[in-house]
């Protein structure tokens, strides 16, 4: 018998859902879709990390702490920030042996919970989109960042989204979760257009330095069963992070970048 998925609604289903698969977060082979948007989104991100120095920076909506080890490199002080106090506990097991430099806050990255010109630097990766009012975030990051300090962050595309939804019948502003333990959930998280964005950084007081589109790989999903056949053969491949590199490289070629499943920033907060 099938069962439909659940719903968890707002900003306390998502911390639900978090802390639910947060000991499966980083492992499970259902979370395949996840993995590719990590490999799509980590060489980018790296690259803007680049050379960086910071005395502090935040992590927002750090999880399990995929980009604590970078940050603990070029900064004296790191905070990782989550919501969800499962998904800290993982992060912070699993630097125990380098916990120096790293400090780990539970909090709402809407009511950022330091101080005006606090940080050199905030990293938010694949977070923003399950927040209902991206601008609350944007601010706050403006408000806690140092002159000339820089956000960067990625944000999903709201034209790709929808198809989905779409195509697969998934209720509006809402995508699905499972992994072996946890049932199929449904929580919300909402797509942007890069224009909204650019916008958005303009009005709060950010100026942009660098923006890139990757994963335009999940064009396949729209084809039937397409994206989830090869999503987990390239997963089980040795040199898959390679092989996803390239997969994007080829389809940014013959695809505009407005159909890019995400876009990652990096500006800088000017005044």
């Amino acid at each position: 018998m099938r069962f439909k998925p659940r719903i968890l609604q707002g900003k306390l289903g998502i911390r639900q859902l978090y802390s639910e698969i947060s000991r499966e977060y980083d492992f499970s082979e259902k979370l395949f879709i996840t993995r590719l948007m990590e490999l799509s989104e980590e060489p980018v991100i790296t690259g803007f990390l680049e050379n960086f120095k910071a005395k502090y920076s935040l992590d927002a909506g750090a999880g399990t702490g995929r980009y604590l080890k970078k940050l603990r490199e070029i900064s004296d002080l790191t905070i990782a920030l989550d919501i969800s106090d499962k998904m800290i506990y993982i992060a912070k097991n699993k630097y125990a042996k380098i916990s120096e430099k790293i400090e780990y806050v539970v909090a709402d990255m809407e009511y950022l919970p330091f101080r005006k010109l606090a940080f050199d630097m905030i990293l938010s990766t694949l977070t923003i989109n399950h927040l209902e009012e991206v601008d609350t975030f944007l601010k706050e990051a403006w408000r806690t960042l140092k002159v000339k300090g820089v956000l960067i962050f990625s944000t999903l595309n709201k034209i790709v989204l929808e198809a989905y939804s779409k195509k697969y019948g998934i209720p509006k502003d809402m995508v699905l979760f499972q992994t072996e333990h946890i049932t199929p959930t449904y929580v919300y998280e909402k797509g942007s257009l890069f224009n909204e964005i650019v916008c958005k950084l303009r009005i709060v007081g950010f100026k942009i330095l660098k923006s890139k589109a990757v994963g335009y790989w999940m064009i396949l999903g729209l084809l039937p069963k397409s994206l989830e056949i090869l999503s987990k053969i390239l997963m089980r491949m040795r040199r898959r992070n390679e092989l996803v590199k390239h997969l994007d490289r080829f389809f940014s070629l013959l695809v505009p970048s407005k159909y890019a499943f995400i876009h990652v920033f990096k500006v800088f907060k000017w005044k």
